[in-house]
């Protein structure tokens, strides 16, 4: 029986987001949660996230809330008998606590924060806690955003959206609009730190700033102080006299507190330095030098190992690096992912050895925790997935091909059934990003959030073709650079079709039977591509970029200056004084040559009819009398916010889409309703 989409979902929920070890070292707190919520509740943070146990001994687990109740931030109590999490269970944000099997829960706070939802952490570059036991388990230490995050505060804030509610006349000025930084660090975000007492009920304020956010490390043993950072400032918080002293200023990747001793712990390019703090003063404990690519996740409580990830192309290593001597050790296998290079990845060391917890998935693996050991032995733990059937999965192979002088790699996803006899129909996907790798990573090959669809596709038929063109990470830095000086589609494109030629010169691919798409750069690319061929037989991007100068002009910046690899030499003053730089880059320049039908997907969060020049391009396309749809999903938003709705749509009507011009199926009834 073929992948369903029951799997698809179910696969896609259950990704580990935060990860928390019990005191014992017997079990570990799992939030799963998606991204895929509406527009306006993704935007304060709300995911319908779960917590779930899960044992180390034998794998088996406990799912303790449910999705409605976006239970998060688990904390176990220093007994390990309770756990402290945030969740809206009552219909509001607020700190709860529980027994370990999820009985007696029972609500902390009663806040009157202005925020809907006020407890929204940053958990990058590393996993961070938000609540913390006291040492003798009667009070709970928790940050908050009395506010909002700066994504909610400026949706919240946006001058044309208030005005659209309120009537009222707009005014700007030096461009305020966009003038904002996204960064906790701008001025619009205040921080608290709050203690509530367990016995009582009662929360007061320890700690308040107007001009950013707390990360709070924890207690001192004695039970009177907090140890929190705000911006490059360690902290220590005296709770009877609300005073804060600073005893470390610098930057701060972690900080490990180890009973009274506290280590900071932060990454520069190449290196690794690790600080013991003294009151008022600091010593270094180790310089360590890092592998290339290397990013900084954990250290273990011996302080022994960091724990980190490499990115090599398509895999993603767990690799431990000896604070003692430097020493770099792949603890993984090619092939397979720890975790997420450009996104936060939950990792989670033990409190009695020297190991850690993390998520490890493969093209055919949804992620399961897995265990490494101080020897560097690694062990799966979950069993979540053992259920799955995997016969129904496509066959996925890493290949690589030659494209103007350079190595191109790719993933290929076959049928399950694969005949190497025989010559498949073949979907291209090229990733977006465009920097952002297609790694070999089970979530990137089944995201129905106008993503690839890989093992959903071959299940039912196709070759899936998934190229890390030029400009792609995990290559080095000069394959990125092959962006620059406005060549943002073209060496992409130029890999794209080398790719093709290599998979029919094998005999995979039917050179009658291509198609063509892809999502955000990958779906400009998509539409960029047909404007330059035909000889794919149909293609379908989604919520791409249509008219580059548009998109630039109504920002102000370059989506090509963004990165210094996209730019080179290229000057964005040119979005204002060489506007004809932008033809080649915009498919709405090139669109009369386009022959092929085209089904273009748009979103509604981010994007109204017509914004990124989708509407035009499709409008263009039907006044040249080329076969076309326009699909717009009105609370989704970009590669987020996709309910099972719109997901289970965008499955149907892509396999419709393809099976019409592919496989000769006609086009089914419900794909236009309205004919």
């Amino acid at each position: 029986m073929p992948f369903t989409f029951d799997d698809l979902i179910r696969a896609h929920y259950l990704q580990f987001q935060e990860l928390s070890v019990s005191p014992d070292d017997r079990e570990v707190l799992a939030v799963f949660g998606t991204h895929d919520m509406p527009d306006e509740d993704y935007a304060h943070d709300e995911r319908d996230r779960s917590i779930w146990r899960i044992s180390l001994a034998d794998g088996s687990c406990v799912q303790l809330t449910q999705p409605e109740e976006d239970s998060r931030l688990p904390a176990w109590s220093p007994d390990g008998k309770q756990i402290a999490f945030v969740s809206r269970c009552s219909g509001k944000n607020e700190v709860w606590v529980m027994n370990r099997d999820g009985s007696g829960r029972r609500q902390v706070t009663q806040s009157d924060f202005p925020a809907r939802n006020p407890y929204q952490v940053k958990l990058f570059p590393v996993n961070e806690v938000a609540l913390w036991w006291s040492p003798d388990g009667t009070k709970l230490a928790y940050s908050a955003l009395p506010r909002g995050s700066l994504y909610s505060i400026m949706r919240e804030s946006d001058p044309f959206d208030n005005a659209l509610k309120t009537g009222k006349i707009v005014v700007l000025k030096d461009n305020e609009r966009y003038s904002h930084v996204w960064s906790e660090a701008d001025a619009m975000i205040e921080g608290a730190i709050y203690v509530a007492d367990l016995s009582t009920g009662e929360a007061r304020c320890v700690a308040s700033v107007t001009d950013g956010a707390f990360r709070l490390f924890g207690w001192t043993p004695d039970g009177k102080r907090l140890i929190a950072a705000l911006k490059e400032d360690l902290l220590e918080i005296d709770l009877a006299t609300g005073d804060r002293r600073t005893i470390f200023t610098g930057a701060m990747t972690l900080v490990v507190m180890d009973g009274s001793d506290i280590f900071t712990v932060h990454q520069a390019e190449k290196k690794v330095e690790i600080r013991q703090v003294e009151y008022g003063s600091s010593a270094e404990v180790a310089s360590v030098d890092m592998p290339e690519e290397f990013r900084l996740r954990a250290m273990t409580r011996d302080r022994r190992r960091l724990l980190g990830t490499v990115q090599e192309g398509v895999t993603i290593y767990l690799v431990s690096v000896d604070t003692h001597t430097s020493s770099a050790r792949k603890l993984t296998e090619p092939g397979w992912c720890a975790m997420r290079q450009d996104l936060p990845g939950p990792i989670a060391c033990l409190n009695r050895e020297s190991s850690a917890v993390f998520p490890y998935t493969s093209p055919t693996e949804p992620a399961e925790l897995w265990k490494c050991g101080p020897d560097g032995s690694i062990s799966k733990v979950s069993k979540l997935f053992d259920g799955l059937d995997r016969s129904s999965l496509g066959q996925v192979r890493v290949v690589r091909y030659e494209s103007d002088g350079w190595n191109i790699e790719a993933l290929l996803v076959l049928p399950p059934d694969y005949d190497p006899g025989k010559k498949y129909p073949t979907l291209v996907y090229p990733q977006g990003g465009p920097e952002a790798c297609v790694t070999a990573n089970f979530t990137d090959l089944i995201s129905a959030r106008a993503q690839s669809l890989a093992h959903w596709l071959a299940a039912r038929g196709y070759v899936i073709f998934m190229p890390n063109f030029r400009g792609k990470s995990g290559y080095g830095e000069a394959f990125k650079n092959e962006l620059s000086d406005f060549r943002l589609l073209r060496t992409p494109y130029a890999d794209v079709m080398a790719g093709a030629d290599y998979l029919i010169a094998e005999g995979i691919a039917d050179p009658d039977s291509l198609g063509v798409y892809g999502s955000s750069f990958g779906g400009w690319l998509t539409a960029w591509t047909v404007t330059q061929t035909d000889r794919f037989k149909c293609a379908a991007p989604a919520v791409g970029v249509y008219d580059a100068l548009a998109l630039d002009r109504l920002v102000g910046r370059p989506f090509w200056s963004l990165t210094p690899n996209r730019q080179g030499k290229a000057d964005p003053m040119d979005l204002w004084r060489r506007p004809e730089v932008y033809r080649e880059i915009s498919p709405i320049e090139h669109v009369a040559s386009v022959k092929t039908p085209t089904l273009l997907i748009e979103t509604g969060g981010e994007r109204r009819p017509g914004y990124w020049g989708g509407r035009s391009f499709w409008l263009a396309l039907c006044a040249l009398g080329v076969e076309t749809y326009y699909v717009w999903y009105p609370r989704a938003e970009h590669n987020g916010g996709w309910n099972d709705e719109y997901k289970k749509d965008y499955a149907r009507r892509l396999l419709a889409w393809f099976d019409h011009y592919l496989k000769g199926s006609p086009l089914p009834d419900w794909f236009y309703p309205h004919e």
